[in-house]
């Protein structure tokens, strides 16, 4: 069914399962005045893996070999296993291909202004990416003066559909690629979506609250209520068995009771209202409905039933949910390895008034419609010409005709043969209308509801209790009111309000004499002149500006920063982004909170020469600070000591004289060095410590009991003779050379000689 093609050659065909024609998941998105989008994973196994170029490969999507999408690679990357993963966009995206240059485009209809956006697309861009001009049923009359200024061509057709509403599509018919411009939806799909048929899910983007199983139909207001301060309104009880409800069954019965209030004020029938009830229930609630569904596209498993394509209006029932309606398919999601999972986004912007106001229109507004000047230029060329028309001399024949049931049409026509005449005017049971293209279309036509169609009426004065428009105009295009989307332009003049207490000039400047305003006041980009004074409220967003000047226009800015001579604050607070907690504060009466830490760098001075130390009871701080003070004090001393300490190892570790770049421990053909060294035993005919400078010391520590015990000391002094401490953990030592004992072997506890030999000891005996 579905096959993808890479510049003419065949690279996915989902009937053909062969390794180079292999993708994985791949995804086409049809959307309503939009480009489209083809998403797919491509093996390295696949033909077309080294041969797809970026933004210059054309890729095409065709249903049964006929072509119903192509486009172009504008992104891709790479997963886990090397695959290709592509992102292509839609022909119409070729429109961001090229800008528009500064012109001005007066006195063009709408197709004339798509050709001349058109021709300069193609003037800029290669014939792969050219299109021609299509249909265009899009229509204004007074269309106005458009400029460009080096704008993407896409970003004016958008423009374009944003103030003209309509559909763009593009269309190929051997091989030319054709840009439509549509009012309406172009096709309505015979196929129908049921649920409990090909219906499997759907989605209602739509706000909850305009959705109801059941309603209270209200009519006009009664003279006459039970109640004298409440409003009395007509209600369908009497034509509805007494019940004040309208109610779908089974939509109640799937989702319960949704009951809500809807209006018709200028009802006052009941069986009418109740007719008006009925229909909302089964279809006018929905008006404003976006679908997004799950759909067997039944295409799929019948071939003689006709497909779903973007932009056709289908129809929409599902019982349980009170649903029966045409809905257009504005997106379709088509994974084309699985069809029968196509997603369908359905929905438009039809917007249907549920309540109307019956306004009576006084005699003050009729008086002031009187005043109007009755020789305006427009209506004066409408007459002349209208009698002019009237008086031409001019052909004409009638015709009766008589159908099976005996109704009979009265046609007007420009030839005898009224079925071969392209003027033409109808009149029957239906109503009265007149054609130019032989009875397909009626530009004007009397019905026998009572609507009157026309492209132009010209009137002198018109009075009604209501005018529905769309779009008001002036003949010379300066002044415009769009009604459907409330936006008023005026290309000169100027609104005035109030006696000029309120007014707009035609540059744009918006004064006001006097007043409050009251409200949120956003503006994207601009300048305002003058004062902007706010009593109160909160302002919300960035502020943004060159310089900043004070009441005398003396700039407040010293480079990007505020000169300190305008910092000038009763307080400030700063709070943490992520938990909203103050961290720091100081108040208008110099109170400091601080919770956090305090860094201090290098020649950082805290000075307390200020902090009395006046009723410390309710003056802690000073004790606090006093005490501070003492520990900085104290360490302070531990720092001039470590730093002595540390200064004496740099000269023994330099005494070493190791190599600059030894750090740690060096091992050489005849020494070692190293901060510590770990072992057993050690060999050798000298073993030396020297010291490294004006003292030094040898340790031996061993191992007694669960603690270390210190047995041996070698020290040295510079200017005293070493000396030596030997201890035992039994408690006697002893102590060669003290500089305290001049010299002589000291031992402390028991000395035991029993088992030696001495010699030269005088015991004062004589031997």
């Amino acid at each position: 069914m579905y096959s993808i093609y890479a510049d003419g050659v065949c690279i996915y065909n989902d009937v053909f399962s062969l390794d180079d024609m292999k993708v994985v998941n791949p995804k086409l998105t049809l959307e309503d005045s939009a480009a489209g989008s083809l998403e797919l994973t491509l093996p390295h196994t696949n033909k077309a893996y080294d041969t797809i170029i970026r933004m210059v490969t054309e890729i095409s999507v065709k249903k049964h070999g006929e072509e119903i999408w192509s486009g172009r690679v504008l992104s891709e990357s790479k997963d886990f296993w090397n695959n290709r993963v592509l992102y292509c966009e839609g022909e119409l995206a070729y429109f961001n291909d090229s800008i528009q240059p500064p012109a001005e485009y007066a006195g063009k209809s709408v197709r004339e202004y798509l050709e001349q956006l058109i021709s300069v697309h193609n003037a800029k861009v290669g014939a792969n990416r050219q299109f021609v001009l299509g249909a265009v049923t899009v229509v204004d009359e007074n269309f106005p003066t458009y400029y460009t200024n080096y704008e993407k061509t896409m970003e004016l057709l958008n423009a374009l559909v944003e103030t003209y509403g309509g559909h763009l599509r593009v269309r190929k018919v051997d091989g030319v690629r054709y840009l439509d411009y549509l009012e309406d939806y172009p096709d309505t799909c015979s196929q129908v979506i049921q649920f409990g048929s090909n219906l499997i899910d759907f989605t209602r983007n739509w706000d909850s609250t305009e959705y109801a199983t059941a309603i209270v139909p209200l009519g006009n207001r009664l003279d006459e209520s039970p109640i004298e301060a409440l409003d009395a309104y007509l209600t369908v009880e009497s034509v509805n068995n007494g019940s004040l409800y309208v109610q779908l069954d089974e939509a109640v019965k799937n989702y319960g009771w949704i009951v809500k209030t809807v209006t018709w004020d200028d009802v006052s029938d009941p069986a009418v209202l109740l007719e008006k009830a009925k229909e909302y229930l089964a279809d006018l609630q929905f008006d404003n409905l976006e679908l997004e569904l799950s759909a067997l596209d039944l295409h799929y498993l019948d071939v003689n039933t006709e497909a779903v394509k973007l932009l056709d209006e289908i129809r929409v029932i599902s019982r349980p949910h009170g649903l029966d309606r045409l809905f257009p398919v504005t997106k379709l999601e088509i994974p084309l390895d699985h069809p029968e999972n196509t997603q369908f986004k359905m929905g438009d912007s039809v917007q249907v008034s549920l309540t109307s106001v019956n306004n009576q229109t006084s005699a003050a507004v009729l008086e002031k419609i009187d005043n109007l000047p009755k020789a305006h230029s427009i209506l004066k060329e409408a007459q002349e010409n209208a009698t002019e028309i009237m008086n031409m001399a001019t052909t004409g024949y009638i015709t009766i005709t008589r159908d099976e049931y005996g109704s009979d049409t009265l046609y007007i026509s420009n030839v005898r043969d009224y079925t071969k005449a392209d003027k033409l005017w109808k009149w029957n049971m239906n109503g009265l209308g007149y054609s130019n293209d032989g009875g397909k279309t009626y530009g004007l036509a009397i019905t026998m509801d009572g609507s009157i169609v026309a492209n132009y009426v010209n009137t002198g004065v018109l009075s009604a209790d209501i005018i529905r428009a769309g779009m008001l105009k002036d003949i010379s295009g300066n002044f415009s009111l769009d009604m459907e989307t409330g936006t008023l332009t005026m290309k000169k003049g100027s609104i005035d309000i109030g006696n000029g207490n309120f007014t707009v000039d035609e540059q744009g400047n918006l004064y006001a004499r006097r007043g409050t305003f009251a409200g949120t006041l956003s503006g994207a980009n601009g300048t305002f002149g003058g004062q902007l004074v706010a009593a109160t409220g909160d302002f919300k967003g960035v502020v943004q500006a060159e310089d900043f000047l004070d009441r005398y226009g003396n700039s407040m800015m010293n480079g990007t920063k505020f000169a300190s001579d305008y910092l000038d604050l009763y307080g400030i607070t700063i709070t943490n982004r992520s938990t909203g907690e103050i961290t720091f504060a100081v108040s208008s009466t110099g109170r400091i909170t601080i919770n956090g830490q305090i860094s201090m760098g290098a020649g950082s001075v805290i000075d307390w020469s200020s902090v009395s130390n006046t009723n410390l009871a309710y003056n802690p701080a000073y004790s606090m600070a006093n005490d501070a003070y003492n520990l900085a004090d104290d360490a302070m001393w531990e720092a001039e000591t470590a730093y002595d300490r540390a200064d004496r190892a740099y000269k023994l570790a330099d005494s070493i004289e190791m190599p600059s770049y030894i750090r740690s421990t060096y091992i050489g053909p005849t020494e070692i060095r190293s901060p510590v060294i770990q072992g057993g035993q050690f060999y050798g005919e000298e073993f030396n410590i020297i010291a490294g400078s004006d003292y030094g010391s040898f340790n031996l520590y061993g191992p007694y009991g669960d603690r270390r015990f210190h047995m041996l000391t070698i020290e040295y002094y510079e200017g005293d003779a070493p000396y030596i401490d030997i201890y035992s953990p039994c408690g006697g030592y002893i102590t060669i050379g003290r500089r305290n004992t001049g010299g002589v072997v000291y031992f402390e506890g028991y000395v035991d000689f029993s088992g030696a030999t001495v010699q030269g000891l005088d015991l004062g005996t004589g031997e």
